[in-house]
């Protein structure tokens, strides 16, 4: 259960992690 909770975090954060990399990397391409 705690190692499910923590794989789930993870996944989680480098989903969040990735979404604002491509965030700045559109807001770069646009100026």
């Amino acid at each position: 259960m705690k190692r499910g909770a923590k794989l789930f975090a993870g996944l989680h954060f480098t989903v969040h992690s990735l979404e604002q990399v491509e965030s700045v990397t559109f807001s770069m391409q646009i100026k």
